[in-house]
């Protein structure tokens, strides 16, 4: 019981991080759209604007919990950043070069 209510604990500290975060960063990228609709500089595609920084990750033993950022592709090879592109530049020790874009991923 005790390693179940840690893991139960865990993921709710997890949950309230996540929205919290999710909150924070949506709010961001709303006003960082809406400055570049008034300068007139706004792309058509949002996925444009990620950079391989705009990651935001917790460790946890083995595991890296990723915030993935909306209108984020998984993996796409004709994409030039994605969620695997970001934890190949930020976590490089983390690679697994068995795999196809370098990350065993579970969602």
């Amino acid at each position: 019981t005790l390693m179940l209510s840690s893991s139960l604990a865990l993921a709710f500290v997890l949950t309230k991080y996540w929205h919290r975060l999710r909150r924070l960063v949506c709010a961001r990228l709303l006003r960082s759209q809406a400055d570049a609709d008034a300068a007139g500089t706004a792309t058509c595609r949002k996925r444009n604007r990620w950079l391989l920084s705009d990651l935001h990750v917790l460790r946890h033993a083995d595991y890296l919990f990723a915030f993935k950022l909306p209108d984020l592709h998984i993996d796409h090879p004709a994409e030039p950043v994605t969620l695997q592109t970001q934890l190949g530049a930020c976590h490089p020790e983390h690679v697994d070069p068995t795999t196809a874009f370098g990350f065993r991923l579970a969602h």
